[in-house]
């Protein structure tokens, strides 16, 4: 399986490491094995990943259709949205 080390972080539920890695320099949103970090993030329930992932430029239209939106998809996109109001 193709993987990155985002990926990896986001698995392990490592927001600390993950961090790290966008700070790094790593992409927020480098797909791997078909899914971003944020749609990963999503899938596994990753609150925390998935906001230090739109924090650093991963883009809500990453996880696809709205209509298909888990609870966490939803949370995650209420945050994003948040986040586009506050530097407005």
């Amino acid at each position: 399986m193709n993987t990155t080390p985002v990926h990896i972080a986001v698995h392990n539920g490592d927001a600390e490491k993950l961090l790290d890695l966008l700070e790094k320099g790593y992409s927020p949103s480098d797909p791997a094995g078909g899914h971003t970090p944020l749609a990963h993030a999503a899938f596994l329930g990753e609150i925390a990943c998935g906001k230090i992932l739109i924090d650093h430029g991963a883009r809500i239209e990453e996880l696809g259709d709205p209509e298909l939106f888990t609870s966490t998809e939803r949370e995650l996109r209420v945050y994003a949205r948040q986040q586009f109001d506050r530097v407005l």
